[in-house]
This record gives structure tokens, sequence and C-alpha cells, in this order.
């Protein structure tokens, strides 16, 4: 890096300048203090004053040199990095020079073997991604052909799965037709039942009163003193429920008849859909394994396929990876030459320009006569501050002393005033 080079010149900074008035002033008060102790004492109230006042002026002046000393001290710390600095950069450039006839050929072979890895791996990576375009379009011919290929297959399974689906659709059609014509049958059955057994129980209750009736014609015939024509009455009462009998009997054999037609019928439609529906059974099963067999070439198939589909792929991935590896190779060379170019520019700008390293040399030079002079004042200044801290101790020391006593008294008064509120 370039920099101008610092000449030493006069010291003339303000904290030079504040450190020969601060003598002055010290001179100054040395000798008024031997004037004053020839002079008549004063009240209490001008001296308290004064101390207040110089002990207030010392510690400005204090606070000002230890500025002035850390602002001398920053440009020092400024002035030593740039001078370290060069020479880092004189020292690079004078190993440069020393190395020229090396760094020249090194830098060369390294470029020139840099840029034919570089066009290696440009053909490399070229070469991969035109087998990788071969390759896809290799596999685009593939699934085309594989999908006219499986088109039938897919077809086939896709029929015997419909021809499952309405199977399974008629036979669960049949068995609800089934369970009607069963509860058909039960019902018909149930109706008969109940008929028979309302129609069996009239003729249960006429002969329970033809019994009554005759064991009442029995009794009133041993009966000398019957009625008279009681017996005739009753008589006539057992041709009516025989007549009774007779009838409920007809309905019985009626009813029989006529239950059993339509239990018959119920009982025909009943077997006639069991066997629909064992059909429908049977129907369901064939289709069922049809269906299976279609879907399971086709899968056979479809896999079949997807591996061959998946070899290719693969192959494919595999070149678009390794271009990518050339191109990144290629791209490693290529800063590999560029990284050389730079070296070799340096090394021709650093030979060519021996006045250069010779200005380096003088600004550095120049830049530790600045240091070194800049170091001077930081001693003079460190020296000025202590002896001031020395010489006002005391007068600082009382200017503290009273502002704590002042801060005391108006706590106390504030205090006071508080309570007496």
């Amino acid at each position: 890096m370039a920099r101008h080079a610092r000449k030493a010149a006069p010291d003339t900074t303000p904290s030079r300048q504040a450190a020969q008035a601060d003598a002055g002033t010290a001179g100054t008060e040395r000798g008024g203090a031997e004037k004053d102790a020839a002079r008549p004492r004063r009240d209490k109230g001008t001296k308290g004053r004064s101390a207040l006042t110089g002990g207030f002026s010392a510690l400005r002046k204090v606070r000002k040199a230890n500025k002035d000393l850390g602002a001398a001290q920053t440009e020092l710390r400024q002035l030593r990095q740039m001078l370290q600095d060069d020479r880092d950069l004189l020292a690079h450039r004078e190993q440069v020079e020393r190395d020229y006839p090396q760094i020249l050929s090194a830098q060369n072979a390294e470029i020139k073997t840099a840029s034919a890895a570089s066009a290696r791996s440009a053909e490399r990576a070229a070469s991969l991604t035109e087998e990788r375009g071969r390759l896809l379009a290799d596999l685009e011919r593939m699934k085309a052909d594989h999908e006219r290929e499986l088109r039938p297959f897919r077809n086939l399974m896709d029929s015997s799965r419909s021809r499952a689906d309405d199977s399974a659709r008629k036979l669960a059609d049949a068995k609800r037709v089934l369970k009607g014509a069963e509860s058909r049958v039960a019902d018909e059955t149930k109706r008969r039942d109940q008929r028979l057994k309302t129609a069996n129980r009239d003729v249960d209750s006429a002969q329970e009163r033809l019994r009554k009736l005759e064991a009442e014609i029995s009794a009133l015939e041993g009966d000398a003193q019957a009625v008279p024509g009681a017996i005739e009455k009753v008589k006539a009462e057992r041709e009516l429920e025989l007549s009774h009998i007779e009838t409920a009997k007809g309905d019985v054999a009626r009813i029989s008849a006529e239950c059993a037609e339509a239990v018959d019928a119920a009982q025909r439609e009943l077997v006639s859909r069991q066997v629909l529906t064992e059909e429908a059974e049977r129907e369901v099963s064939s289709t069922k394994q049809e269906a299976t067999a279609r879907k399971e070439e086709y899968e056979r198939l479809f896999k079949q396929a997807s591996a061959e589909e998946k070899q290719l792929e693969d192959q494919a991935k595999a070149r678009e990876d390794a271009a990518k590896e050339a191109t990144k190779a290629k791209e490693a060379a290529d800063r590999r030459v560029e990284a050389a170019r730079q070296i070799l520019g340096e090394a021709n700008e650093i030979h060519g320009n021996p006045a250069t390293t010779q200005g380096l040399r003088e600004r550095i030079a120049n830049e530790k006569r600045d240091a070194d002079a800049k170091q001077a004042e930081v001693d003079a200044l460190k020296r000025t501050a202590a002896e001031l801290k020395r010489r006002t101790r005391a007068s600082r020391a009382v200017f503290v002393l009273a502002c704590v006593v002042l801060l005391a008294v108006a706590i106390v008064a504030l205090w006071y005033f508080t309570q007496r509120r």
C-alpha cells in the first residue's frame, strides 16, 4: 500500500503549549505564594474562596493535561502501526525481488498445468452433458414404449375389476332380495299359525260349550222336577253348538288350505332367491379371481418397466453429477490460473519498479523519525502531567473536601426543614 512520508517538525502541538503554560502558571503560583507569605493575613472568607477557586482550576488543568497526553498516545499508536505495515510491505517486496526467477518459473508452470486441467475438465463436462441428453431421450422413448405395451394390460385389469365390482353389487342385491324372501316366509308362516290358532280356539270353545250342554241335558232328563220345556231348549242350543262346531272345523280346513298356498309360494320364492344368490356368489368369486390375476399381471409388467426406466434415470443422474463435478474442477483450475497470474503480475510490478521499493524505504525512515519524535512528546507530557498532579494535590484535595462538606450541609439542611414540616 502507498503512504505519504511524514517528516519530523518542531513540537507545536496544543498539549506541549498547554504543558508550557502550566509550567509558567506553576512558577507564577510559587512566586505568588512567596509574596503571600510576607503579606498580612486576610480574612477567612477571602482565603476560603481563593482555596476553592484554586482547587477548581487545578482540577481543570489536570484534566486538560490527561486529555493532551491521551491524544498524543493515540497518534503515537497510529504512527507505529503505519510503520509496522510499511515494514511488512517492504519485507514482502524484498522477498519477491530475491525469489523473482523462481516465482516466474513456478507460476508459469502452474498456469500451464492449471490451464490444461481446465481444458480437460471442460471437455469432460461437455461429453457427460451430451451423454446425459442421449440417455434422457432414450428414457422418453422407453416410457412411450412402455405406455403403449402396458395399455392393453391396464385396460384388462380395469375391465376385470369393473366386472368384479358389478358382481359384488349383484350379489349384494341378491342377498337383499333373499332377506326379503326369508322375511315373507316367516311372515306367512306366522300369519298361518295365528289364523289356525284362532280357528282351533273357536272349535275348542264350541266343543267345551257342547260338553256343558250335554251335561245339562243329562241332568234335566234325570230330574223329575225339571221345568217343562227346558230340556227342549237346551237340546236346541246343543244343535246350534253342533252346527257351530262344524262351521269352525270347516274354517280350520279352509284357513289351512289358504295359508298353505301362501306359505308354499313364499317358500318357492325363497328357494329361487337362494339359487340366484348362490349363482351370484360363484360369479363374484370367479370375477374376483380374474381381477386379482389381471392386477398381478399388470403390476408385474409395470414393475419390470419401472425398473428399466429407473436404470436409465440413474445413469442420466450419474452423468449429471459427474458433469457438475467436472465443472467444479474446471472452475477450481481457472481459479488456480487466475491466482498464478495475479502472483506473476505482482512479481513483475515489484521487479520492474525498484524505485517504488526505494521510496518505501525512505518513507519508513521518515515514519521512524516521526514515531521517535512523538514518543519524546508523549514522555514529556507524562512528566508534565505527573508534576502538575503532584503540585496541585493539596489544592484539589481541599476543593473535593469542600464540595463534600457543602453537600453534607445541604443534605442536613434539607433533612431539618423536612422534619419541621
